[in-house]
């Protein structure tokens, strides 16, 4: 009988294991010591696993980098998501929580270094965009498209609106994340985003 870590299912699992404790352990050291510093071996030293079992996952360092990128995006949306999934009846409440969501985790540390700010010059700015548009500018983007429905919202261009409003949270983002003093710079920042929204806004019984 074929052992387990044998069959095509037992690669996958195995592979999707490596795949999972060398981004676990790329994203530390990239948060740590900037994605120039940080060396494929390191990488690989902490994750437990060889410098040939990365190479064979990634073809350098480069791709692993993009992977940690798309992943942190993908985890804040799915954060998103959760926070307002509760709020589908109020799309403009939704759109307020996710905001406050986004600005909180973006100006986190280890996301505004690795992604914000080290993302655009690792990866280009077009190859960055892609990420961003495929994961937080979507979110916000459905969010948009459901208060536009429930006429909550000014109908403006969607894709205009949505790409505005997420280059604007992401320097948002930024901001806080380099201000000397965070919390004010988040409470700040989420005061000038709902008066943005409150601009846009329309009248639940309209």
């Amino acid at each position: 009988m074929q052992e387990e870590s044998a069959t095509p299912d037992g690669q996958a699992r195995r592979s999707a294991a490596t795949r999972a404790r060398l981004l676990a352990a790329a994203r530390e050291i990239f948060a740590a010591d900037g994605y120039q510093a940080a060396s494929t071996p390191a990488i690989a030293r902490a994750a437990g696993v060889s410098r040939g079992a990365l190479y064979h996952q990634y073809d350098d360092k480069a791709a692993l980098f993009r992977d940690v990128v798309a992943t942190m995006q993908a985890e804040l949306a799915e954060r998103i998501d959760a926070e307002t999934r509760m709020l589908a009846d109020d799309p403009m409440a939704a759109l307020r929580t996710g905001t406050l969501a986004f600005l909180r985790a973006a100006s986190a540390p280890d996301f505004a270094r690795i992604v914000m700010i080290e993302g655009p010059a690792v990866l280009g700015r077009d190859d960055w965009s892609g990420i961003d548009r495929a994961a937080g500018t979507a979110t916000l983007r459905d969010g948009l498209a459901a208060a536009m429905a429930a006429g909550r919202l000014a109908p403006l261009p969607l894709e205009t609106l949505a790409t505005v409003l997420s280059g604007a949270m992401n320097e948002a983002a930024l901001l806080v994340a380099t201000a000397p003093d965070p919390a004010a710079a988040l409470a700040g920042a989420a005061t000038v985003l709902d008066a943005v929204l409150d601009g846009l806004a329309r009248p639940a019984n309209r």
